[in-house]
C-alpha cells in the first residue's frame, strides 16, 4: 500500500488525486503529497529535470516568468545574450557560437549546401548569388566580371592585356580602352596611325 501512495498526486485545480500529472504540469517533488503545478504558457514539463522547461529554441526570462526566443535556428541560447546560440535546431551547424551556414554555403531542408564557386554568398532555395568573388559583380542573380577582366570559367576573373576594356578567355581583346588613341586590329589593340 505505500508503495500506490508515492504514485499519487494531488493536483489542486480539481482537487483530486491522479496517478500522474497532465501535460504541461510539473511535479512539485518537495511537498507530501506531491502536486501537480501547471507550467506557464511556452512552457513544457521534463520529466528528466522534473520541472517546468522552455521549449527549444527560447530560453527562461530574467524573471523567470516567461520563455523568450532565441537568436535564429538556435535551439538553447545564452539568456543573457539570446543571439549567442549553444546549439542548433533541426541539424543546423553551430559555427561561432551562431546557428547557420559558413560563407560560401546556404542552408537547405538537407544541411548546408554549397553555393557556386563564383559565390562569396546565396541564399535558398537554389543557391543565388547574393555577393560575388573578386573582380565579379551580380547582376540578375549571376556573377559577372567586371570591365577590364574575362570569366575564365573558374571562381575568380583573368584579367584582361591593359589596353584592352573587354576580352575573353579564347580572344585576348575584343575592344580596346577609349582615350589610349589605339584601335582594333586582328584581337590586338593597336596605336592608330600617328600615335606610337
Amino acid at each position: 500500500m505505500a508503495a500506490n501512495l508515492h504514485k499519487v498526486v494531488y493536483e489542486p485545480l480539481t482537487k483530486s488525486c491522479l496517478s500522474m500529472c497532465p501535460s504541461n504540469y510539473a511535479i512539485n517533488a518537495n511537498n507530501y503529497p506531491l502536486t501537480c503545478h501547471l507550467c506557464n504558457p511556452g512552457m513544457v514539463y521534463s520529466p528528466l529535470q522534473n520541472k517546468c522547461v522552455c521549449q527549444p529554441g527560447t530560453y527562461l526570462s530574467p524573471s523567470n516568468s516567461s520563455c523568450l526566443p532565441c537568436g535564429p535556428n538556435c535551439a538553447t541560447c545564452s539568456p543573457t545574450s539570446p543571439s549567442t546560440c549553444y546549439s542548433c535546431l533541426d541539424q543546423i551547424p553551430l559555427i561561432n557560437n551562431h546557428c547557420g551556414c559558413a560563407n560560401g554555403q546556404y542552408l537547405t531542408s538537407q544541411g548546408c549546401s554549397n553555393c557556386s564557386a563564383e559565390c562569396e554568398t546565396c541564399a535558398a532555395p537554389s543557391g543565388l548569388c547574393l555577393t560575388c568573388n573578386k573582380n565579379k559583380y551580380c547582376y540578375e542573380l549571376t556573377c559577372q566580371c567586371v570591365s577590364g577582366w574575362f570569366d575564365s570559367r573558374i571562381k575568380d576573373c583573368g584579367i584582361c592585356s591593359p589596353r584592352c576594356l573587354t576580352c575573353s578567355r579564347n580572344n585576348p581583346c575584343l575592344s580596346c580602352q577609349s582615350g589610349l588613341q589605339r584601335t582594333m586590329i586582328n584581337g590586338s589593340c593597336l596605336c592608330k596611325s600617328g600615335y606610337y
